[in-house]
């Protein structure tokens, strides 16, 4: 995961700049959706609940 992040986080300051990490990062929505692979941002987690 350290090798994926790293690799995505290059690409992100190589089309948009430190700033455009940076923004991406203090996104709450953004940084959710990219790490839970959800469109939103907005994921629930359900672990150990019953349904």
């Amino acid at each position: 995961m350290t090798e994926l992040g790293t690799a995505i986080a290059e690409q992100i300051v190589l089309n948009y700049g430190q700033s455009g990490l940076l923004m991406r990062l203090s996104d709450p929505f953004w940084f959710q959706g990219a790490w839970t692979g959800t469109r939103s941002g907005m994921h629930a987690p359900t672990y150990g609940t019953r349904g």
